[in-house]
């Protein structure tokens, strides 16, 4: 107990000292004046420390508090008592259609209410000199970056834009538009992707009220909860941020919108072999990467659970199809060799344009491991299972990101590739938070499915918490 006390006093404090420093309730003479000044200068190093101290002293105490059978005991007296968790999930079932509109409905209304409406974002500003080249070849004919991203395959993203002149908007009107359609349907279709895939590794003997939990778990998280670990600064991994909360259009945002609905249709029990591999070039086209990234998401999902003739010759023409082709086609289009060395290209490139996002030794920080040590979380306890099939999904993920910020740091700091580091393999790990909670999702699922694990979850007073608040959004969701 006093050593729990001790790790809430120290995540409570970790916590609250940038606050009190930098309103003036603490003074240089409670804490070390070279400390408290850097603090005021928002020095990056110390205040990660100190998100580093909160974070760790955060999950100790609660593995700690979970670990001792007396505080367990008495937190899950008050919940039987003061909330009554002993009430059932409730039986009814609930439609895709229900969740698909009610996240379009709560979409909308952020969108209305909290962004800002105007097409100029960050990354999109990249993309309008481009646009506007398009339409007038003797737009900024003297401009050195418009001249190069013209003629490199940014262009096909300016050529999509600029397709939604047939319907009579001009380039900033489209561009808003797919903004606006951008940040509205991608709860949405992140919400079916999630369903389409954890449907295939559910298992059978699932009770309707425990497909309840989940479901209304997918739905929740795909509003925004599962990124949010990953929205923070200081917690994104490997030097990118959730992919799904970046809401600037451009061709890595439209590309991952079209992933979504491949996976979609890759994953449903009644898919179109011709369109899922139309997309999956669409979006190799619009950015290569994302393209790449989205056929790997699929792999990953659908090879532990065994391909047949059928499926294997989808897989091989997808790879031919959908991500070959298109990247041979770029490749013959834009002529991308340079007279760049790969150690010049590294030093213009990575060294001095985004060491933020490809330079991984100075990316590398404490929340890096802690974001290993949550991928080492679903093999623990797909061991436990006794899964087969969750054992290798949980491998394939684990080691397909820490692959791609290996491969990331060997090709462009120790022997840099310029075909390599054009991918960016650490990319990958903008997918993460999506990944990683998909794969939770389906443990989870199987975790309510084993009928003595469940009875054993229900001892710990953090399972009982998350079963009131579906509990409740259950009942809110009955009325």
């Amino acid at each position: 107990m006093i050593i729990i006390g001790i790790l809430l006093f120290l995540c409570i404090s970790s916590l609250l000292i940038p606050f009190f420093a930098k309103f003036g309730i603490l003074t240089e003479e409670a804490i070390p004046f070279y400390f408290y000044e850097q603090i005021l200068l928002r020095n990056e190093t110390y205040l990660n420390s100190l998100f580093g101290v909160f974070i760790c002293s955060l999950i100790s105490a609660i593995y700690l508090a979970c670990s001792n059978k007396r505080i367990n005991h008495r937190i899950n007296q008050f919940l039987v008592k003061k909330i009554n968790i002993e009430n059932e999930m409730s039986t009814q079932s609930y439609s895709l259609e229900f969740f698909i509109l009610s996240s379009t409905i709560f979409s909308t209304a952020i969108f209305l209410l909290f962004f800002s409406h105007t097409a100029f974002e960050w990354t999109t500003s990249g993309e309008i000199p481009i646009i506007l080249r398009d339409l007038d070849p003797s737009f900024l004919l003297n401009d050195f970056y418009t001249n190069a991203s013209s003629a490199s395959p940014k262009l096909i993203f300016a050529k999509f834009v600029n397709f939604f002149q047939i319907f009579g908007l001009d380039w900033y009107s489209a561009l808003y538009l797919l903004k606006s359609i951008s940040v509205i349907l991608s709860p949405p279709l992140l919400f079916l992707a999630y369903v389409k895939i954890s449907n295939k590794w559910m298992p059978n003997n699932l009770e309707t009220s425990f497909a309840n939990i989940i479901f209304i778990s997918i739905f929740i998280g795909t509003l925004g909860l599962f990124g949010i670990p990953q929205f923070l600064d200081r917690m994104a991994p490997f030097g990118w941020g959730a992919i799904q909360f970046f809401y600037a259009v451009d061709s890595m945002r439209i590309s991952f919108l079209v992933g979504l609905i491949y996976l979609i249709l890759k994953f449903s029990k009644t898919s179109c072999t011709f369109l899922q591999i139309s997309l999956l070039c669409i979006s190799t086209l619009m950015h290569p990467t994302i393209g790449i990234i989205n056929f790997i998401f699929s792999l990953i999902f659908s090879l532990p659970l065994g391909t047949n003739r059928k499926n294997f010759l989808i897989l091989f023409l997808e790879s031919i199809m959908g991500i070959v082709l298109p990247i041979a086609l770029l490749s013959a289009y834009f002529d991308s060799e340079s007279i760049l060395s790969a150690r010049d290209f590294y030093n213009h490139y990575v060294e001095t344009r985004l060491p933020q996002h490809y330079k991984i030794s100075s990316i590398i920080d404490i929340f890096s491991f802690v974001w290993v040590v949550l991928l080492i979380l679903p093999i623990l306890i797909s061991n436990y299972l006794k899964n087969k099939n969750l054992k290798i999904l949980s491998w394939l993920i684990f080691l397909s990101f820490i692959s791609a910020v290996f491969l990331q740091f060997i090709f462009t700091e120790i022997y840099p590739i310029k075909a390599i580091m054009k991918i960016g393999p650490s990319r990958y790990t903008a997918y993460l938070s999506i990944i990683f909670s998909l794969l939770m999702i389906i443990i989870l699922s199987h975790l309510l499915s084993d009928k003595i694990i469940f009875q054993n979850l229900k001892k710990n007073f953090l399972f009982n918490i998350f079963l009131i608040s579906i509990n409740f959004l259950n009942n809110i969701l009955s009325i």
